[in-house]
């Protein structure tokens, strides 16, 4: 397909803010797979979109109403650019869709470009991060791998491993019942103790969002990514976790689950037992040993593998006949890369092996390619998969 710059970047920008249609998408995705100039392009404007706005998903602002705003007073045309000088991290100029994107995320919280002190998810020093239900960002320093929150008398603090105190707060915030976000970027995962005891270990690319107290009837956490629960028992006060398509309800046990956006999600009952509601109503409830998968609003009940599902607690990701676009997001999540697969009927190749997150990327890739005809490049950043 030709190369039209002009019009891919308003493509991604309407990919990007949620406003493509089924159509624009697959003429979008048939293009960053044939066309090399138009996948880094794809590239260039993603890592900006997700660096700009890796930490206002706890905000309040609308991107969508921003977005409008500016279609009022901007016209997008294939025939018009922007002839200021690019920032230094593109190489090329970009139009005026893009200019826009960057604007919508500048006002929804990326205006710490422009003053070096204020704290941002995207500039961690090792990438986890913590933002306070006040709105403060505050680094989890490299190399602390669990963080305690505890109260005590009329306080609650957030307590490292090494027991030095990271932040704390006072019975009045305790009151109000206002949750505060844990984001764990790609290659990354973390460990944390809740105020009632509960343990939660949260693997790479997870967005999870917690009070500094459980104060009322319910002990409420959300979840965006995978994490597996060990609750502490409350007959009084069930823990409810709530994930974008269900809540899931228990009093004390062990479950994992999978809530990213590239998959369905699932809910993996280890110990105990838990209570599983859809957001259209629907319920079922799960014993150990089982799962639940939900799609389209409805739950499907089947085994699990607990080596297989639990793998990713111990570094290692099991998989079993899974297609490469599977292993896509897996590279993604661990090593923190773009995959780009460059011929459709690789797409539906199967593969079983296991993935080590300590391991080089390419130890994995090339065990994954010894044994049949794909072959695959890696360059900057970005995982390519081919048969040539």
């Amino acid at each position: 397909m030709p190369f039209d710059q002009d019009h891919i970047e308003q493509l991604i920008v309407q990919k990007l803010m949620g406003e493509i249609t089924p159509q624009e998408n697959e003429e979008l995705e048939l293009l960053i797979q044939e066309n090399e100039s138009a996948r880094s392009l794809w590239l260039d404007m993603k890592n900006a979109h997700d660096f700009f706005s890796a930490g206002t998903a706890a905000n309040d602002f609308d991107d969508k109403k921003a977005w409008e705003k500016i279609e009022g007073q901007l016209i997008i045309s294939p025939t018009v650019s922007v002839q200021k000088k690019s920032p230094t991290f593109f190489t090329r100029k970009r139009s005026l869709a893009f200019a826009a994107l960057l604007f919508v995320i500048a006002v929804g919280g990326a205006v710490f470009l422009f003053n070096k002190k204020e704290e941002h998810p995207a500039l961690a020093a090792n990438g986890i991060v913590l933002k306070m239900s006040n709105g403060k960002t505050i680094e989890i320093p490299g190399g602390e791998q669990e963080m305690n929150v505890e109260q005590s008398g009329s306080d609650a603090s957030f307590k490292l491993t090494d027991g030095s105190v990271l932040t704390s707060a006072s019975k009045e915030k305790l009151n109000k019942d206002e949750y505060n976000t844990i984001y764990v970027p790609a290659g990354k995962d973390y460990h944390m103790v809740l105020p009632d005891g509960s343990e939660v270990w949260l693997n790479a690319l997870t967005e999870f969002k917690f009070p500094l107290s459980f104060s009322g009837d319910t002990r409420t956490v959300t979840i965006k990514g995978e994490g597996f629960f060990k609750v502490t028992h409350q007959s009084s006060r069930p823990f409810i976790v709530k994930s974008p398509e269900m809540n899931v309800k228990v009093l004390g046990t062990e479950f994992n689950i999978k809530c990213y956006e590239d998959e369905p999600e699932k809910t993996s009952l280890v110990t105990g037992k838990v209570a599983l509601q859809a957001h259209n109503g629907k319920d079922t409830v799960l014993i150990p040993g089982k799962e639940a998968e939900i799609n389209d609003g409805k739950f499907q009940i089947s085994d699990f593998e607990q080596d297989v599902t639990l793998s990713w607690l111990k570094g290692i990701y099991v998989f079993n006949n899974q297609d490469l676009r599977h292993l896509q997001s897996i590279i993604k999540r661990w090593y923190n890369m773009e995959v780009v697969i460059e011929e459709e009927t690789l797409a539906n190749k199967r593969f079983t092996g296991t993935v080590e997150k300590n391991k080089p990327v390419e130890e994995f890739l090339n065990s994954l390619t010894k044994s049949s005809d794909l072959k695959f490049h890696v360059k900057n950043k970005q995982v390519v998969f081919h048969t040539k």
